[in-house]
């Protein structure tokens, strides 16, 4: 339970960086779209309570975020005409750069330990590092340009 209790405080503070991200980005105010964050919050614990219950170590608790998100937001569930609105109002963007901030924080804590295994490695480490941010990034172009966003 203390767990979940630090979690929620966690996620709280990324959702409240992801509103002002979400401001900056699309002008939606942080008022209108706080709503829609709580209940992408709600989602997440969700998910994460009802991984913890179930207990399962071969089951990744994204998979148990993603039920919560796809029951919740579903067209035969009769409250998602409520709650897809309230979602809508949120950029993906404004909740990845958070989210890849701490991870690239939580590369660089590696890098110590994979610049102690030798040069060799680093490279590998940087190129594989630089070919997925790459990768990701022509992949996020195609789709927008695809979408004509």
């Amino acid at each position: 339970m203390e767990l979940l209790r630090e979690m929620s405080v966690k996620l709280a503070v990324i959702a409240l960086i992801s509103l002002g991200g979400n401001f900056i980005a699309t002008g939606t105010s942080p008022l209108q779209a706080l709503p829609g964050m709580a209940l992408l919050l709600a989602i997440v614990l969700a998910g994460v309570g009802t991984g913890r219950c179930v207990n399962i170590k071969a089951i990744p608790v994204i998979i148990f975020i993603s039920l919560a998100g796809i029951i919740s937001t579903a067209s035969f569930v009769p409250w998602s005409r409520f709650t897809v609105p309230l979602i809508e109002s949120v950029s993906i963007s404004s909740l990845a750069t958070p989210v890849l901030c701490i991870a690239g924080i939580s590369t660089a804590d590696e890098m110590k330990r994979i610049t102690s295994m030798g040069i060799r490695m680093c490279v590998v480490a940087v190129a594989v590092l630089s070919g997925t941010f790459i990768c990701s990034a022509v992949i996020a172009e195609i789709i927008i340009r695809l979408l004509h966003l």
